[in-house]
């Protein structure tokens, strides 16, 4: 087991668990938040699942939300505290596969590993499609979302900016055709 921690800034945030777990149940993955914390977890239809967490219950208005390995959600911390979020759980190794859809999907790596979205992490792209980073500074109003997301887009082999993915950063990706995200990877 192996446990990594990521920290969540004021406001909203854009993460994705980075460690594989049996159980993956947001009343798992968080048992605890600030009092009126949000998660929102896009759907294949295009709109959210959403939970809230009510601090004066200690629980989640759907604590069986789904949050596994690969998968990008949105916290929203409505605190002005920092709120540090641990995951625990086992990293995969071999050939992993993160299907990417057509269309707007938001995942995270299968692998807890910072670094290049190119280099290390070998996101595939093709001209027109892109990715979105969400960068919570904590500084800026949840409203001002375009003035904290990172934009890049796919040219031929490269995604130009390349950005740096963090451990447990979640990504929105908008896609012009399916792909799978394929990494082969060892702890050794």
């Amino acid at each position: 087991m192996l446990a990594t921690s990521i920290t969540l800034g004021p406001g909203l945030s854009l993460i994705a668990n980075p460690l594989f777990y049996t159980n993956n149940t947001l009343a798992f993955w968080l048992p605890v938040a600030p009092d009126g914390a949000q998660v929102y977890k896009l759907t294949a239809g295009g709109g959210f699942e959403v939970s809230t967490f009510d601090g004066a219950e200690g629980a989640w208005t759907n604590p069986n939300l789904e949050v596994p390995l690969g998968t990008g959600f949105y916290f929203n911390n409505p605190s002005s505290e920092i709120f540090r979020q641990l995951f625990v759980g086992e990293v995969l190794q071999g050939v992993l596969v993160n299907p990417l859809p057509e269309g707007i999907s938001t995942v995270g790596s299968l692998v807890p590993q910072a670094g290049s979205i190119n280099d290390v992490h070998g996101i595939p792209g093709e001209p027109g499609d892109e990715i979105r980073i969400r960068m919570n500074d904590g500084q800026s109003p949840p409203a001002e979302l375009s003035s904290i997301f990172t934009a890049t887009e796919a040219q031929p082999g490269r995604w130009e900016p390349d950005l740096s993915l963090g451990v447990g950063q979640g990504i929105w990706i908008n896609k012009q055709h399916t792909q799978d995200w394929v990494r082969v990877f060892s702890a050794l």
